[in-house]
Order: C-alpha cells, then structure tokens, then sequence
C-alpha cells in the first residue's frame, strides 16, 4: 500500500501518506456503497485497516491483520507494540530512521530475511520491489472512534521466523485472549503470502468463513 506515493527521490505528493492511505481505501469502500466487508492488512497495513475500521466499522464484517500492527490512538509504527516503554519507542523511531538512506524511502527488505527462498518466487518478485515511504511509519494515526474495537479480528501470526523486530508476536499475545480475536499462526516467515500462498488463502477463506 506504501507504493501510492510517488517514487521520486526526495519528495512525496502526500504530506500525510498514512493519512492518503486510509482515505483511499474508505473511499473506495464508501463510494462503492459496500457493506459486510472482510478488510486485510499484511505488515504496515494494519495501521491502514485499522484508520479504516475507525470510520466504518457498519460496513465491516472482520479485520484481518497478516503479521501486522494493531495501533490504538495516536501509536505510529514504532509505538504500536503492546508493553513498549517511552525509551523503547524512541529507540524503535531512531531504528526505523537509520534503514532509510536518504532519510525519505525505506529500501525493500531482502526476501530470505522475510521467509521468501524459492528461486522462482525471488525471480518473480525481485523486479517488482519498490521502496517505500519512510513517513508513513512514522505518522500517527488517529482513532477517535475505537479504532478496531467493535469489529470481529483475525491475528495471523508468522511463527518461522516471528517478525520479533516489529513487535508482532505481542500482538498475537493479545489476541490470543479472545473476546473479539482470533488467532492463527503459519508457520514460515513474514512474506507469508509468497513463502506460503496456499496455506495463506486458506487462512483467509477460514477469516471469511467466521464473519
């Protein structure tokens, strides 16, 4: 989703482009006039789906999230990690502003680090990586309505290897509680939806089964 922004070095048409990302796809669903909704967000998008589920929560029937963040009001990536300290997410903005080189893109992440080792598969993906817009995970969302509270979730977490670097195993520690959660786990890395398509469809059938 961060491609919505332009791919020039060192500007971003979007002052906001979180903020352009939640707009674009509640649009869509608003102008579309689309109800009982199975919204999903791999990664970063959790922030967008959950911006999204703030101002739609009738339309929606479940809120999926891949290994992705689960943000409460005001979070940006960094702090939208259950437990975290004020030190610890300074340290994590700190981080984030270090894997951008010109401090405007985030460079794509190599594939083996994301659970993606097939030859075919890198062969197929590799041309189509793009960077990423730093500001988008530094941009806090704002969830005046609850976010996605209110909204039946699934929690799919990749086990091999957990995503520790974003915090994502404590997402599914939430939501392994229960209440409005579910949670499932694919064993294989980040990229779950390349390193393990059908298993991943699966899950996501399953997510809309449960609605």
């Amino acid at each position: 989703m961060g491609t919505a922004c332009c791919r020039q070095r060192w500007t971003c048409p979007f002052p906001h482009p979180l903020l352009a990302h939640i707009d674009a796809v509640a649009d869509l669903i608003a102008r579309r006039d689309l109800s009982d909704v199975i919204l999903v967000g791999h990664s970063y998008a959790g922030m967008v789906i959950t911006g999204v589920a703030d101002r739609l929560k009738r339309r929606l029937a479940r809120l999926v999230y891949f290994d992705a963040a689960v943000p409460e009001d005001g979070d940006d990536l960094a702090s939208a990690v259950p437990g975290l300290t004020a030190v610890e997410i300074e340290e994590r903005r700190d981080f984030f502003r270090r894997l951008s080189p010109d401090g405007v893109w985030l460079l794509p992440p190599a594939l083996a680090s994301v659970g993606v080792t097939r030859p075919e598969t890198m062969a197929a993906v590799t041309p189509r990586l793009v960077p990423h817009p730093l500001t988008t995970w530094l941009e806090p969302v704002n969830l005046p309505n609850g976010g996605a509270d209110g909204v039946q979730k699934t929690y799919v977490l990749a086990t091999d290897p957990p995503t520790e670097i974003m915090g994502y195993p404590r997402h599914a520690a939430v939501a392994r509680r229960g209440g409005e959660w579910a949670l499932r786990e694919i064993h294989t890395g980040h990229a779950m939806m390349l390193a393990a398509p059908e298993r991943t469809a699966e899950l996501l059938l399953e997510a809309a089964r449960m609605k």
